[in-house]
């Protein structure tokens, strides 16, 4: 697996407690205009962790492959004859 080196970057907190992030940082984490944050302070830290734009197949695989919960749930169905 490639390393991947840290670059660090510096943010300016505005009046109305906005941060503009540094165009290079919002690029590599592809966000766009009007994404969404989680905010988690951690000790000394701020954290930002993006909120996805849609959930869909987040939970993908979850309950095994597609094969699998199709051979469960024609499982349970044989069970109810």
């Amino acid at each position: 697996m490639a390393m991947v080196r840290r670059q660090p970057a510096e943010a300016t907190l505005r009046e109305k407690n906005q941060l503009t992030l540094p165009a290079g940082i919002v690029a590599s984490i592809g966000a766009h205009v009007g994404q969404r944050f989680i905010v988690e302070r951690q000790g000394g830290a701020v954290l930002l962790h993006l909120v996805p734009d849609t959930f869909a197949g987040t939970l993908a695989g979850a309950y095994g492959s597609s094969e699998e919960v199709k051979a469960y749930v024609e499982g349970e169905r044989a069970a109810w004859e």
